[in-house]
């Protein structure tokens, strides 16, 4: 019993741990994502001004 709740306690205390470094890389994709959709809609205007 002791070793199943070590067991959850060292998932618990990883899943704490790892949340913000998760939360920090779907930010930065979501930059480069946006970032992307802006270049490729700027691209679009440029060639329909030509």
């Amino acid at each position: 019993m002791l070793n199943k709740y070590r067991k959850n306690l060292k998932i618990a205390n990883w899943i704490l741990e790892d949340t913000p470094k998760v939360k920090e890389v779907i930010k930065v994709e979501m930059q480069m994502k946006n970032g992307q959709e802006d270049i490729t809609k700027t691209k679009k205007k440029d060639r329909n001004v030509r």
